[in-house]
């Protein structure tokens, strides 16, 4: 459905009436090649998809709010700021499983932190790993946090590449 019909509710009637997805206004090039190649490209990406979570490094509907509410530049800075952050706990993580003595407690708080600033531009994978991580330093998993520090520094990369794209398109079409 295209519509000029925003609110989260409207989206939820829409596809509870069998919509597959809505396009809601203003159509900007990026929504639309989003929506082409969830649909085109995805029914070919089936069989390599390994979690809900990873299939969807972006909650586009999320970002482009954001864009449309604060506009391109803001939003460029809050992905800038995601990425100092990822940067920062990346290092940290390093750092605390070369030698363990560190805060957990620290280092927790500093996930919990970065998960909500890539939950405002809509990066749901990270977010997930963010959030996987910090109950991993609470739970004293430091396996498991390694393993999770592995995956989400490849998944940064890609994740802020497509965030940034996608401004960057919005500021062409805008």
């Amino acid at each position: 459905a295209q519509t000029a019909h925003a609110r989260p509710e409207d989206r939820d009637l829409f596809k509870s009436s069998g919509m597959q997805d809505v396009l809601l206004k203003p159509i900007t090039r990026h929504k639309v090649e989003s929506l082409l190649a969830k649909y085109l490209l995805g029914a070919q990406t089936d069989q390599r998809r390994s979690s809900d979570a990873k299939d969807m490094l972006l909650d586009i509907s999320l970002l482009d709010e954001l864009i449309e509410t604060m506009g391109c530049n803001p939003t460029r800075q809050i992905a800038k700021r995601c990425s100092a952050e990822l940067t920062f706990i990346l290092k940290e993580i390093s750092t605390f499983l070369a030698t363990p003595d560190g805060d957990a407690e620290y280092l927790a708080k500093a996930a919990h932190k970065t998960a909500g600033t890539c939950a405002l531009l809509g990066a749901v994978y990270l977010h997930s790993l963010l959030k996987k991580i910090e109950q991993a330093l609470i739970e004293e998993k430091l396996e498991e946090v390694s393993r999770l520090r592995r995956e989400l520094d490849s998944a940064a990369t890609q994740s802020l590449d497509v965030i940034s794209k996608a401004i960057d398109d919005s500021n062409d079409v805008t």
